[in-house]
């Protein structure tokens, strides 16, 4: 009776702050308080119904066993407002401080702005908002909280405050600036270790594989993807763009021609099912992506919606994607705008990796696939035997790369405008073994017109090696037609190769080496995308043939896999800039001596301004003439060079 009598005896306004605040899902929430800002695709209230991906994101928020909750989503699929309208709860709910990570401070900035003009359409928020002229750009704060700004870059930004929730936007964006400091997105989700039931959004639209954080934050938390129904067969299936000659995924018509075309593809697509093969048409996808679930690596889908089996990686840490376009109901978006996309970018690498970041949400992968032994060989090599000059060579050249325990070399000929043929290739390990490769007489090779042979005139040997370079030198002053050469990676002439005579070096120990040699440096990006022009298969005219294999060499698959073992990409300086360079990702020995063969070709055509005034073969008939008179007279050529 005395503690009824107590209850009774509080006022009313005392019970309201006694009093357990009653628990309000983070998505109703949203749906009923948050008012999109001016600028977003859709006005007025959000709604889930055109966001349905982000109802158990949502839901993630309200578990107080979950920590990190990871986004890997294509553009525009609402990840910014899902992360807006948590802070918003905490700020109507549970005011406590929280920060707010971007790439940079423009970022920044933008998101605060709209996230004022969220704030300020929550009638319970209108007493802890200041008024429009005291609200801060780079942070928020209210009477009763505070949401810090950051942004990568400014380690000043992440330091010296606590955060009940930490979002991480477009984490895939942020600088990896190397420095004394320790990465900026782990110096913020260190803001959060105060808080027993904090949370930490990470949020992107991936970027490249080799520096995404956001795929590898999916991949090891509980990693659920999105699967809908089909409205035909009710059979469940994630919704991905598929491949041309394989059931499901995104389909067109072609015209007559036979060639798919953009306007045509806007026009007519639609999505084939994975499963009964039937058409999915624009005007099923809202039911289908309402309809939808997330799906925990290692559980599958029953007919009726629900989850079998158990989470490979159960655990705090949720992670949802990736996330595609395809998943979309802004009222801009069909099947046959995303066709028309692609399409559009396909054929641009830019723009292709663009499609995959932006539209399909997955990671863009700089290192093109490597194809089979078996399909390089169909597009590289043609009929002629190894070690037969074909019927339309002239001349022909040796690239060598230097190794430490072996000596790799390629012979190719070539022919006009620059057409190149590798006819011949191996290794050895000593210096003697090569000076009998160069000189010896298997270095004359069958020309298919029966005329006479050809053999090297010129032989590049890279002495980039530090541990060799003394070496090369030496051989080249003894073996005649060979030269040193080195690839400079960073160009700074716009010519295939640039001599540095050791009489005219300035530097006199580099002089001292060299002694009297010439050292051919070679244009890396020149000869690297002559090479990757035709293994990524682009058009080959007449006017630039490139370069093709003898038949024998396509069935060597450790050769064709050096050959694609460097690939072109971006990656960040130290100052945070992306600068073009050349990875590896295996041997590359054989695709380095092609690219000093053909520098040597350039050597002896003047830096291929001669391609096209190559002297002809003569016929068989003068070959076998000059023979007769060079072996009668006992000379060789006029000049004393021999003949080839």
């Amino acid at each position: 009776m005395i503690v009824v009598g107590l209850f009774f005896g509080i006022t009313a306004p005392v019970c309201d702050v006694i009093r357990p605040t009653p628990f309000v899902r983070t998505a109703d929430f949203a749906e009923r308080e948050i008012t999109l800002p001016p600028g977003s695709e859709i006005r007025g209230k959000f709604r889930l119904d055109l966001f349905p991906h982000a109802r158990e994101p949502l839901d993630c928020f309200d578990d107080p066993y979950i920590r990190t909750i990871s986004l890997q989503w294509a553009s525009r699929l609402g990840k910014t407002v899902f992360a807006q309208a948590c802070l918003a709860r905490i700020a109507r709910y549970n005011p406590n401080p929280c920060a707010w990570g971007d790439a940079d401070i423009r970022s920044v900035k933008r998101v605060l702005k709209r996230l004022w003009r969220i704030l300020e359409k929550i009638p319970e928020l209108a007493d802890v908002l200041p008024p429009p002229g005291r609200r801060g750009s780079d942070k928020i704060e209210l009477a009763n909280m505070l949401i810090h700004g950051a942004w990568s870059g400014s380690p000043s930004a992440a330091a010296d405050y606590a955060a009940f929730v930490v979002v991480l936007n477009e984490i895939d964006k942020m600088s990896r600036r190397k420095s004394d400091e320790a990465d900026f997105a782990e110096l913020m989700r260190e803001r959060a270790k105060g808080f027993c039931r904090h949370k930490i959004l990470k949020m992107s639209t991936p970027a490249t594989k080799k520096d995404s954080r956001i795929e590898p934050a999916r991949l090891a938390a509980d990693n659920r993807r999105r699967e809908v129904p089909c409205p035909r067969c009710n059979g469940w299936q994630e919704l991905v763009f598929g491949e041309r000659d394989k059931p499901g995924g995104l389909k067109w018509e072609k015209p007559a021609s036979g060639r798919s075309d953009p306007t045509v593809a806007l026009e007519t697509a639609w999505y084939e099912c994975s499963h009964c093969q039937k058409k999915i048409l624009d005007g099923h996808r809202y039911a289908m992506l309402n309809s939808g679930v997330w799906v925990p690596e290692g559980m599958t889908v029953a007919g009726s919606g629900k989850l079998k089996g158990k989470p490979l990686r159960p655990g705090p840490d949720a992670s949802f994607g990736p996330l595609s376009t395809l998943h979309s109901l802004l009222p801009s978006i069909t099947w046959g705008l995303i066709a028309k996309e692609w399409l559009e970018s396909c054929r641009h690498n830019e723009k292709r990796r663009n499609f995959v970041n932006s539209w399909l949400g997955l990671t863009w992968d700089e290192a093109p696939p490597q194809l089979s032994g078996t399909e390089l060989a169909a597009r590289l090599c043609t009929g002629d035997p190894q070690r037969i000059c074909p019927a339309w060579s002239i001349f022909t050249t040796r690239g060598v790369d230097v190794q430490g325990d072996r000596l790799k070399w390629i012979v190719c000929v070539w022919g006009p405008r620059g057409r190149g043929h590798v006819v011949d290739y191996g290794f050895c390990a000593t210096w003697d073994e090569l000076a009998e490769i160069i000189n010896g007489p298997k270095s004359y090779y069958s020309h298919a017109d029966g005329g006479n042979p050809l053999r090297p005139g010129v032989t590049l040997i890279d002495s980039g090696d530090g541990n060799r370079t003394e070496d090369v030198y030496a051989f080249c002053r003894r073996i005649h037609g060979c030269w040193p050469c080195k690839g400079h990676s960073t160009s700074r002439f716009d010519q295939g190769f640039q001599l540095t005579r050791g009489e005219a070096e300035s530097n006199l120990n580099h002089k001292a080496k060299l002694g009297g040699l010439t050292l051919v440096n070679v244009n890396t990006e020149r000869t690297q995308r002559w090479i990757q022009r035709v293994l990524n298969n682009d058009l080959i005219t007449p006017e630039d043939p490139g370069w093709t294999l003898a038949a024998d060499i396509g069935l060597d698959v450790t050769f064709l896999a050096e050959l694609q073992n460097e690939y072109p990409a971006e990656e960040k300086n130290d100052d945070g800039y992306e600068v073009h360079t050349w990875k590896k990702r295996g041997p590359n020995d054989f695709r380095d001596c092609l690219r000093y063969a053909r520098t040597a070709a350039l050597c002896v055509t003047e830096d291929g301004r001669t391609w096209d005034s190559l002297p002809p073969r003569p016929s068989v008939s003068q070959a076998v003439a000059a023979k007769r008179a060079s072996n009668f007279s006992g000379d060789d050529r006029s000049d004393g060079r021999e003949w080839l």
